[in-house]
């Protein structure tokens, strides 16, 4: 019976097991850093070629990526096809110009009486 990890060992001069080995780092990596899971994939495949076995291997691997964040935007009048960061249907603050602050007037004529202190009784 053939051992799996001697005969892997010798397809491709080493070459699948070495490339195995660098997508198995690079996905515990992403593993351990976004938390999602992710595969390594060795396919060999086995062929027969003038009574002997032509033996060809593979890796592929889904390594876990960080999610892209996502954007909110108003969908534009029915027809149209577009979409707006702002609200089409508001107003826009933009192009207002700051109003002009009031006069301050005194309330009451201007005095302020304080308040007399409150006593205590013994």
């Amino acid at each position: 019976m053939a051992d799996f990890t001697v005969t892997l060992e010798d397809i491709g001069q080493g070459k699948v097991l070495a490339r195995a080995d660098s997508e198995l780092a690079k996905v515990i990596e992403a593993v351990a850093e976004t938390t999602k899971p992710g595969s390594v994939a060795v396919k060999i495949t086995i062929k027969w070629e003038n009574g002997m076995a032509l033996l060809s291997g593979e890796v592929s691997s889904k390594v876990p990526q960080h999610g892209l964040p996502a954007s909110l935007f108003y969908f534009g009048e029915k027809g149209e096809g577009t979409l707006h960061r702002e609200d089409p249907r508001q107003l826009s603050l933009r192009n207002l110009e700051p109003a002009k602050p009031a006069p301050l007037r005194a309330i009451g004529g201007g005095k302020h009486e304080p308040e007399p202190e409150p006593t205590q009784e013994e």
